[in-house]
């Protein structure tokens, strides 16, 4: 059974990517849930910013405001890992990146 799917592009140097957004310039968001950060890719220039184990990112369309889920392995009352209570699943709102 083989796959379908076309690959349209890639950028090197990324794993465990979990979440894409993408803003009107192009600009390109990467969450990565293990790594615990988000990367914006813009003209080969990388900036990266840390979250707590982000999945899914989205970019509002109509100002630009990058949005991300953290601690997304929680549930929604915290979960214990290390023996220590983890906050639960939150949306972060990203700045300067």
């Amino acid at each position: 059974m083989g796959y379908a799917a076309k690959i349209l592009g890639w950028k090197p140097g990324f794993g465990s990517i979990s979440g894409l957004g993408f803003n009107d310039k192009g600009d390109l968001y990467v969450s990565r849930l293990f790594a615990g950060q988000v990367t914006k890719v813009s003209h080969g220039k990388r900036t990266r910013v840390k979250v707590p184990y982000p999945a899914g990112v989205a970019v509002d369309p109509y100002d630009g405001k990058v949005y991300v889920s953290a601690w997304s392995i929680a549930d929604r009352d915290g979960t214990v890992m290390e023996g220590k209570k983890t906050p639960g699943g939150q949306l972060w709102k990203i700045l300067g990146c």
